[in-house]
């Protein structure tokens, strides 16, 4: 408070422990009526339009034990849970691949659920207005190692074989239980790709055939309820998605049961978890299921840096 200036006669009075009278005057009510008219608009416009898509980029760094040098500050960007969709339309998508090329990335490792199976619109017609349109919208990622990708259970329910061949055409190398090895100036980082946990039968014998107990992996997979029964010695990073962090979080109580597919609860709802030498980090998502909200629980783009 500026010097010289007395403060106003209510002020005064509520110091002096004295309260004010106020009478509700009809502009008084209609005024209150508005701002809690705008207050609901707002809330409604958060929840319903930039809560759901305005994707927030994580930013983590982690440590591989033995990682190779040249491999030291390798940028990976996780996408998951695109779920094209007519409640996630391909043009906010495309900016989220637009999003992930400025990050700059060396490699995309894709986790799966690239549409949705819903039963009212069909198989036939998810393949052909949904599916299809990946292959553009993968082509524009950038990377300078590659994009990697495996599936999730509704690409499996959804279309199968069509998501395989999408992810051809655009370039992406789809992993189902195998592994490939990365390279920069002739060093060498395992990359493997799980298939989807519940879905499908997982052969995490074959997945990680050739990579030695205690070698450096990345790991691709889609559902986290995988976790606890892997290999606590294998010395991996592993990315899932699946849960979608929830997508309805409510304030002190927390993800609704119906918007988190996982036998976990919301154990693995999202973030890192660690079990053994084995690191998982959990990504929201960028789309949505049921109904075009998220509620404190932003979509997000995952980028790691890895240490050695």
């Amino acid at each position: 408070m500026r010097e010289g200036v007395s403060p106003p006669g209510f002020l005064r009075e509520a110091a002096a422990g004295k309260s004010r009278k106020r009478r509700l005057t009809r502009r008084a009510f209609l005024k209150s009526l508005a701002a809690l008219a705008l207050a609901a608009g707002g809330g409604y416009g958060y929840v319903f339009h930039y809560a759901s898509y305005a994707p927030v980029v994580t930013r983590r760094t982690f440590r591989l034990r033995g990682l190779p040098p040249a491999f030291a500050g390798l940028r990976i960007v996780q996408l998951t849970d695109l779920h094209h969709s007519e409640i996630v339309p391909l043009a906010y998508l495309e900016s989220c691949v637009d999003r992930v090329n400025q990050l700059a990335p060396d490699v995309v490792l894709l986790t799966g659920d690239y549409v949705t199976m819903d039963r009212e619109v069909g198989r036939a017609r998810t393949r052909e207005n949904f599916v299809a349109p990946l292959a553009g919208l993968f082509q524009r990622i950038r990377a300078r190692l590659g994009v990697f990708a495996v599936l999730g259970n509704h690409d499996v329910a959804a279309a199968f074989y069509e998501t395989r061949e999408v992810m051809a055409a655009a370039g992406v190398s789809l992993l189902q239980d195998e592994n490939l090895r990365l390279e920069i100036d002739g060093a060498r980082l395992a990359l493997v790709g799980l298939r989807d946990y519940g879905t499908q039968m997982v052969n995490t014998e074959r997945a990680f055939q050739g990579i030695q107990p205690d070698e450096p992996v990345l790991v691709m997979m889609h559902n986290p309820d995988l976790f606890p029964e892997m290999d606590e010695t294998r010395n991996a990073l592993i990315l899932a998605g699946h849960t979608h962090g929830g997508q309805v979080r409510v304030p002190f109580y927390g993800p609704l049961p119906q918007y988190i597919p996982s036998s976990y609860g919301s154990r693995y709802a999202e973030g890192v978890f660690s079990r053994g030498n084995l690191t998982m980090l959990v990504n929201r998502g960028l789309g949505m299921i049921r109904a075009p909200v998220r509620f404190n629980c932003r979509p997000e783009i995952a980028l790691v840096v890895l240490e050695a």
